[in-house]
């Protein structure tokens, strides 16, 4: 109920993973939260940050974003 109230409050549009039982964690290795992942239509992961995205780290992330989506497979 906690995240549905933060994803409604934030108009937060993009997939939101909750994992319970620490699943991906181990996946990705980490413990910390927020954990944000791009994982690319091949499933390997194109990029990953341990803790909040920051306001200068978006350009970054868009460029990562913009390339995944301009690869063909």
């Amino acid at each position: 109920p906690a995240v549905k109230q933060f994803v409604l409050e934030n108009k937060i549009t993009y997939p939101i993973a909750v994992d319970a039982d620490g699943r991906i964690a181990n996946v990705l290795n980490t413990t910390v939260l927020p954990t944000s992942v791009i994982i690319g239509r091949d499933g390997k992961i194109l990029w990953r940050k341990v803790g909040a995205v920051m306001p200068n780290e978006v350009a970054a992330l868009d460029a990562v974003i913009e390339h995944a989506l301009s690869r063909k497979s």
